[in-house]
């Protein structure tokens, strides 16, 4: 199927594609199944989480502060909802897929700052990350 001629400018129209079809029809070609293994999904976001921080044992580059200042937030957020300060059910909806997210991305980074010493380093950033957070008592009463 050819595309109609491009005149002045004008674009033609793609409207017969949908976003759907043509991540179905790649999935197909690659033989990749649509949510893959989370194994292979996790060292893939690890490796770029890794290539981002550098893969050193340094924490001392720009890459690696910014890092650790969202570490720290997540930190926060996790403790704050785990003591019953904050909502663990309010946390999760506003927070919940980014902290998720960013562990897939850095859980390596904090393995690798465990290592050299900091032995609860991502602590609360997995156990948000995982759901491991204790609950509200509000629903209990």
């Amino acid at each position: 199927m050819r595309s109609p001629p491009i005149r002045g400018n004008s674009i033609p129209a793609f409207s017969s594609i949908s976003p759907g079809s043509v991540r179905e029809r790649a999935q197909a070609e690659s033989g990749a199944r649509p949510h893959g293994d989370e194994a292979q999904r996790s060292l893939i976001y690890g490796n770029l989480g890794d290539t981002i921080t550098g893969r050193d044992d340094d924490f001392g580059s720009t890459a690696d502060r910014d890092v650790d200042q969202v570490f720290y937030f997540f930190e926060r957020a996790g403790l704050c909802a785990n003591e019953r300060i904050c909502d663990y059910d309010v946390v999760n909806t506003f927070l919940g897929e980014e902290a998720r997210t960013f562990w897939l991305y850095f859980s390596r980074y904090a393995q690798r700052r465990q290592a050299v010493g900091y032995a609860r380093y991502g602590n609360w950033t997995e156990r948000l990350a995982k759901g491991e957070v204790s609950r509200s008592l509000f629903g209990l009463i």
